[in-house]
């Protein structure tokens, strides 16, 4: 018989909790392993938790520190040419911003490129500017669409309306 110590108890418990299980010791009686049924998933959940925090944490600190490093460099003629999204010799305030967030890894590219693209459906009279008529015409273009489809039932499942009133 094995002494139950409160030393072995943790022992047991952190090699059953890590699923290392080295084999050394095993619940022998009938309750001994009913109560493991039930323990070892949740020593194993709430261990798997606690490492998840401590990773988080680390990452958490690790990025802090990088992105400091990075607000305190100082540009460069290199930083400006690749800031420089539409080759014009200038950087203006969104391609600023726009490499700020895909650098400090806040964005990726495609989701600025996809709503930049929404944007552009929106800004119907391409001024680079939403305004009360662009919103007009779109909803205007929208129901062209509809009626065009309810009186001729020519729309099939295919010629559907996709985000903000653009035909699909």
């Amino acid at each position: 018989m094995i002494p139950m110590t409160c030393l072995f108890s943790v022992y047991w418990s952190a090699i059953s909790g890590f699923t290392i299980g080295f084999g050394d010791y095993a619940p022998k009686t009938a309750p001994g392993r009913l109560t493991c049924i039930f323990f070892l998933p949740f020593a194993v959940a709430v261990l798997g938790q606690l490492l998840a925090r401590i990773a988080a944490t680390y990452m958490a600190r690790k990025r802090q520190t990088s992105e400091l490093q990075f607000f305190q460099r100082t540009l460069t003629l290199a930083d400006l040419a690749r800031l420089d999204a539409d080759n014009n010799g200038s950087v203006d305030k969104v391609e600023f911003l726009t490499y700020m967030l895909v650098a400090l890894q806040k964005v990726q590219q495609e989701d600025i490129d996809q709503i930049l693209q929404v944007f552009d459906r929106l800004d119907v009279d391409n001024s680079g500017t939403l305004t009360k008529d662009d919103l007009v015409l779109v909803d205007e273009s929208v129901r062209s669409i509809r009626n065009i489809c309810y009186d001729h039932s020519t729309c099939s499942d295919d010629a559907s309306l996709g985000d903000f009133g653009q035909a699909a």
